[in-house]
């Protein structure tokens, strides 16, 4: 698929002309999970453990606890060679956590402080995905905070629909950002009723307008709780082949926000809690 620039400006005159103007929403702070404990909060996250029939981005992906991993307040999420295959068959072994079925959020902000590691075949990630789909992957909607692929010095921000799957040169489902500083970095999206913005280090890299005149569910699916990934993937058909003398490699994250926002005196936000 041809990827096509999709610059803050470009998004910003497509809100202009078509869709839904909105006054800004004001953002305030819920929720800090800072991973200061022992072991992750149960009530908060569960370690992704691999599917039958795993899609590119799961193909790895084990709850063995040497993956995930909590050191002085910063998150460690592993990928490695596989060395005991009599226990598990596959060659790599790659840790993730997310919130489904324990937290699910409908417009808000999320941001994390992440740095990643560079080798290749590596694909860390943090993004979104419905609690509850209907339709299938993508009609139901997914918003990927970012991606990064091997040793590039850029983030992707991927938005995936079905009308930015079939029409990419309309509102293209990826955006590659302008080289990210070294280390420590802050990745954030803003999820409103009328658009997606993304962030890094507090600037505008990227938005996802919902359009008046595309106002079906193939343009914007998104009205639905949708839960929270962070993970250390690795190969794919998009990052490519891994090489195992380069591993293990980790992406590593201080802390997590949760931010719950109003337009005036109207809360937009909803946080669920499906185990309770």
């Amino acid at each position: 698929m041809k990827i096509r620039s999709f610059t803050v400006g470009a998004a910003l005159a497509l809100l202009a002309g078509g869709a839904f103007a909105a006054p800004e929403v004001q953002w305030k702070l819920k929720f800090t999970e800072d991973f200061n404990g022992k072991a992750l909060n149960p009530k908060l996250w569960q370690r992704i453990a691999p599917a039958p029939h795993p899609p590119n981005w799961q193909k790895f992906l084990s709850t063995r606890d040497d993956l995930v991993q909590l050191d002085k307040g910063v998150l460690k999420l592993l990928g490695v060679v596989n060395a005991d295959k009599a226990s598990d068959p596959r060659d790599y072994l790659c840790g993730g956590i997310w919130t489904k079925d324990r937290l699910n959020l409908k417009y808000g902000k999320i941001e994390a402080k992440i740095r990643f590691e560079d080798q290749r075949g590596a694909w860390p990630a943090f993004w979104l995905l419905p609690q509850t789909g209907v339709r299938g992957w993508p009609l139901d909607g997914e918003i990927d905070v970012f991606e990064r692929l091997n040793a590039e010095k850029q983030v992707w921000q991927t938005i995936h629909t079905g009308y930015s799957t079939q029409n990419p040169g309309a509102q293209p489902p990826r955006f590659k950002t302008t080289p990210i500083p070294p280390g420590w970095n802050v990745y954030a999206l803003e999820w409103t009723p009328d658009k997606i913005v993304w962030k890094v280090n507090g600037a505008t890299t990227h938005v996802y307008p919902r359009m008046a005149n595309l106002a079906d569910q193939d343009q914007w699916p998104f009205t639905e709780p949708m839960f929270i990934i962070l993970d250390m993937q690795l190969g794919g058909d998009w990052a490519g082949p891994v090489d195992p003398a380069t591993l293990p490699v980790a992406m590593e994250v201080d802390w997590l926000k949760i931010y719950t926002g109003k337009l005036g005196t109207k809360q937009v936000t909803e946080i669920t809690r499906p185990g309770k």
